[in-house]
């Protein structure tokens, strides 16, 4: 099923007269698909561990417990299989259609094969504990039509876009950011240079929904232990399991990228459109400059050939922290108004060293230790009077 609508989208897509331009896009036709393939995942094996629980096979044999969770562990490996099957025949799909449009073999591939791990094949996997989750609370009651329907729509691959203006709000290094496992905007998969919304933060949240419905599953299982050291071993695990998704949920907060985030891209809008003019000190004259980058850290060297002030200003992207400004060997002091900043100077100089940090941000990304640094997004001290973004 999801293949066939998978083909017929890209069919309806490349019938448009845009649909071969904006390629890069093309996987973003998996994020309605997976939400409406993932209620069938749940669906069935709800109701195959469901049936298992009805007769209660776990409960008349001594190894009962250790009997019901290698069923489980057995499914999972057998979904897991046949999710790859589906993931390599996805890949193969787009492999065929952007080399049909000319993309040649590049590190582009394997930032689209890492796209559809996170985005299709771990939610399919997500939706069996899912299954798991529903028949241990619910069994076979009829209430479990309200259990099914309210996990699949809270945590659907679509959940950003139906509770938007919820998420709307929520910045990428913000907590609630881990209450989405889906894209950042649908529509919008790719950009040039920065890749595919893919980057640590994604999987690391994603282990973390993982260790969750394990843990749940752990937690609800202990009504079917028989005996005390049994139980033990299982609180022993669902300890484990807590400090590990303490661990990856905090990791993933701070790992994750702005790069497609709306919410970080509004912010920075609001900012700059409160922003004031600023005078700017222009009387010096820029010979050279000496740029060096290692790792996220700058240190920019500006050759003055001339210099009538000793209150400079300069162009530099508001939100890269400066750390220092030297004028020869001596520091001075700087103060910042947005993208302006101005150097109190105590003498004549023609030295002038920046130091600052390269970070990420919505307007310039730096993801997966990619950057594009552009000479109008003011990356490096400048001689100009306006801010970036006008």
């Amino acid at each position: 099923m999801f293949l066939v609508l998978l083909i017929s989208r890209l069919i309806l897509l490349f019938a448009t007269a845009n649909g071969i331009e904006e390629y890069g896009d093309l996987p973003s036709e998996i994020a309605m698909l997976v939400q409406m393939v993932s209620i069938f995942y749940i669906v069935f094996f709800y109701r195959i561990q469901a049936k298992e629980f009805l007769f209660g096979v776990q409960s008349f044999f001594v190894d009962g417990y250790r009997i019901m969770m290698e069923k489980i562990s057995a499914m999972f490996a057998a979904h897991f299989l046949f999710q790859g099957f589906l993931l390599a025949i996805t890949y193969s799909l787009y492999l065929v259609v952007y080399m049909a449009v000319g993309i040649e073999p590049s590190g582009f591939y394997l930032s689209l094969l890492r796209f559809l791990i996170v985005y299709m094949f771990a939610p399919f996997m997500l939706n069996m504990l899912f299954g798991v989750i529903m028949a241990m609370i619910f069994g076979i009651k009829k209430s479990s039509f309200f259990g099914i329907l309210f996990i699949w729509i809270a945590t659907g691959s679509m959940n950003k876009e139906l509770f938007f203006d919820f998420f709307a709000t929520v910045h990428a290094n913000e907590w609630k950011s881990l209450l989405f496992i889906g894209m950042n905007t649908p529509m919008t998969v790719y950009h040039s240079f920065t890749g595919f919304d893919v980057h640590w933060g994604n999987e690391l949240k994603l282990m973390t929904w993982f260790l969750i419905a394990a843990g749940i599953i752990f937690m609800l299982s202990l009504r079917w232990t028989h005996n005390t050291r049994e139980r033990h071993h299982v609180i022993k695990v669902l300890l484990g399991i807590f400090f590990l998704s303490v661990i990856s949920s905090f990791s993933a907060v701070e790992l994750s990228t702005k790069a497609f985030s709306n919410a970080d891209h509004a912010t920075e809008t609001k900012y700059y459109e409160k922003l004031h003019k600023v005078e700017a000190d222009l009387r010096y004259e820029i010979e050279s400059y000496r740029i060096s980058l290692e790792g996220k850290q700058a240190t920019a060297k500006i050759t003055l050939s001339r210099l009538d002030t000793m209150k400079p200003t300069f162009q530099l992207y508001h939100a890269y922290p400066i750390k220092s400004v030297t004028a020869g060997n001596e520091r001075v002091g700087f103060e910042r108004n947005g993208d302006i900043v101005k150097v109190h100077l105590p003498e004549n100089t023609s030295l002038l060293t920046f130091h600052y940090e390269i970070v990420d941000t919505s307007y310039v990304p730096y993801t997966n230790g990619r950057t594009v640094l552009l000479a109008d997004k003011a990356w490096y001290p400048k001689k100009e009077r306006h801010i970036c973004m006008r």
